[in-house]
């Protein structure tokens, strides 16, 4: 039998076009596509992010302008994620 014990550790990206995503206080139900997948896709992250062979955890969604939404286009998630909105 192969044992590894090495293994690299993983960069995942995850993609989501729901919704106004960020990682604290989310508006559910502020538009039509405002709902629980988008608190699903940030609690995953945060999952993800905590495996012991994950390294970097970025979830891409839409960018949201409107003036009372953060302008920031990257915002920390946890220690090793972050939200990247395009």
């Amino acid at each position: 039998m192969i044992e590894i014990s090495y293994l690299e550790p993983l960069y995942i990206v995850l993609i989501s076009v729901h919704g106004l995503i960020r990682g604290r206080d989310l508006e559910l139900g502020r538009a039509a596509d405002t709902g629980g997948q988008t608190k699903y896709v940030v609690e995953m992250a945060k999952a993800l992010a905590k495996q012991p062979n994950v390294e970097r955890v970025d979830l891409v969604t839409r960018r949201v302008i409107d003036s009372e939404v953060s302008p920031e286009p990257v915002k920390p998630l946890v220690e090793n994620a972050q939200i990247i909105h395009i």
